[in-house]
């Protein structure tokens, strides 16, 4: 009750400071349901709608800034989204993991931006100097768990080790890659399909080229969203790595990223958040402790 308190107040205190008619411009990435998603000139998904809770609760209106990141995973999200709030394009950014490595004091002194709306030509061209990212309490968890073929039963089952003997399906190059490969020195890969990001995952299981895939659950929603029938099934088993995601700022903003801080607490304690998932087709994980992720070590692979 003293941390809810707590958090009103100062949500109270910081909110005032800006004026009822300057809008709180938040960057949300524009495909990646049901997360966030553009759709011509409107917009839906979960972090849209937490950020016009935040905005609201902020006492202000809310402008999204919509852009895109590079499907290809070499690629560094967390500087292109570093370089959209140095160049002073939002205020915030929402949908970004809570990783030690992505927070803070960037590695890189510039990085270039993304494609964003509004972009011109030039401003694929331009070196942007980055600033040092602090984020809010998270609002929720990227669980990874594990999706049926069609007409295989749902176990109920408390590690991967039970999949053993099944044909498993993963993309290449993701964390549940990761976890497959290493754990318990590799007793899955004798039965494991890597597949390219993207569709052909869940299109394989649904034609019964494996029995099982490990995801992470956003993509499975997302993919039950366009393919109700698709009869895929998702168990109970999560994994226990699982990142937390919340909003970023600049150090520069810290007040502001405080009073959104205080707004996701709110809306922690107030138990809002389920709801918002249920809403908008998210099935929800709630943040984790710590709500920053260190850098993960091999041996956390290994085993769940």
């Amino acid at each position: 009750m003293r941390r809810a308190a707590a958090a009103a107040l100062l949500l109270a205190t910081l909110s005032g400071a800006a004026s009822a008619e300057e809008a709180l411009t938040v960057c949300l990435e524009e495909d990646v349901p049901p997360l966030s998603m553009k759709r011509g000139k409107e917009g839906a998904g979960f972090d849209l709608e937490v950020a016009r809770r935040v905005a609201a609760l902020l006492g202000r209106p809310l402008r999204v800034q919509w852009y895109e990141t590079e499907a290809d995973p070499d690629s560094q999200p967390d500087r292109q989204v570093n370089a959209l709030l140095s160049d002073g394009k939002c205020d915030l950014a929402g949908g970004y993991p809570l990783a030690a490595r992505a927070l803070g004091r960037p590695m890189a002194e510039r990085a270039k931006l993304p494609d964003f709306d509004g972009a011109r030509p030039e401003d694929r061209r331009r070196w942007v100097a980055l600033g040092t990212l602090v984020p809010t309490p998270a609002y929720r968890a990227g669980a990874i768990g594990v999706v049926m073929a069609p007409g295989k039963p749902a176990p109920q089952f408390r590690h991967l080790a039970e999949l053993q003997g099944l044909r498993i399906g993963v993309e290449e190059k993701t964390l549940p890659d990761a976890i497959v490969t290493h754990y318990r020195g590799g007793m899955l890969l004798g039965t494991v399909t890597h597949v390219t990001a993207g569709r052909p995952l869940f299109e394989g299981l649904a034609r019964g080229d494996y029995d099982a895939v490990v995801v992470e659950l956003h993509r499975y929603d997302a993919w039950r969203a366009r393919h109700p029938d698709s009869g895929l099934t998702l168990t109970e088993y999560r994994h226990p790595i699982a990142f937390n995601f919340g909003f970023v700022g600049l150090s520069t903003a810290a007040p502001l990223v405080q009073a959104a801080g205080a707004a996701v607490t709110r809306m922690r304690e107030a138990g809002e958040l389920p709801a918002i998932a249920e809403r908008t087709g998210l099935t929800y994980a709630p943040p984790q402790v710590p709500e920053v992720t260190p850098p993960l070590r091999t041996a956390a692979l290994r085993d769940d």
